[in-house]
């Protein structure tokens, strides 16, 4: 297990980063829901996460330095998937920041203290 210690201006600049990806799935009866979920979940992994395995990794209050790091720890990314009866021409333009994209980010425990 690897540890990072972040620069200063990661130090000041943390914020989370949420993201919310849309999927039509096909009228074909060999798609679903679960396939979509499941192709984007093992191209996360190996794609992202193993050439940048710290993307993975946790971050830790280091009391003894007072700062923060990034403890290389593999245990992973959040990953959540969900159906809508919505579909995509319901969203609007999906290139376009829109506040009720918030509805659909999964946020448990996001806000905790790292100290």
């Amino acid at each position: 297990m690897e540890t990072i210690f972040l620069s200063n201006i990661d130090q000041a600049v943390g914020f989370p980063v949420e993201t919310v990806f849309f999927f039509q799935v096909p009228p074909t009866k060999a798609s679903s829901t679960l396939n979509i979920c499941e192709v984007v979940k093992r191209a996360v992994a190996e794609v992202l996460l193993v050439p940048y395995y710290f993307m993975a990794g946790r971050l830790n209050f280091n009391h003894g330095s007072n700062r923060l790091e990034l403890v290389c720890n593999n245990a992973g990314v959040m990953f959540v998937g969900a159906t809508s009866r919505l579909a995509l021409k319901d969203l609007g333009n999906l290139s376009l920041p829109n506040a009720s994209f918030h509805r659909f980010i999964h946020r448990p425990g996001l806000y905790k203290s790292l100290g």
